[in-house]
This record gives structure tokens, sequence and C-alpha cells, in this order.
């Protein structure tokens, strides 16, 4: 599998299951070792290209 350049995976490091599995994509060679990071400490690169808004979990009760 080719690894995804220039792609990162923003994960929520208090989880473990994220934490787990995001650590699987670079262990894998989907992702280089700079393809993830926490979105507790999420770079300012990466805070300018999310649209805040879209992502927000929308709950249906």
């Amino acid at each position: 599998m080719k690894t995804l350049k220039n792609h990162t995976l923003i994960y929520d490091n208090e989880c473990p299951m994220c934490n787990l599995y995001s650590k699987g994509f670079t262990k894998c060679g989907m992702l280089d070792e700079d393809g993830r990071e926490a979105f507790t400490e999420i770079t300012l690169r990466n805070k300018i290209l999310i649209d805040f808004n879209r992502a927000k979990m929308k709950l249906l009760w």
C-alpha cells in the first residue's frame, strides 16, 4: 500500500481506541510518521485548514 503524503489524521489522544487505531495507520505504512496529530496539540498549519462548523459531531435526539 502506498503511503499517503501531505495527509494528516487528526485524532483524540485522550481516547485509547483512537490512539491505538491512528497509530496503526503509521505502523502499517498508510501514513508517514508525521501523518497523525492529536487534536489537543493541533498545529496552526492544520488548525486553519479545518472547518470547525462542519467537523462538529451532530447529536440526534
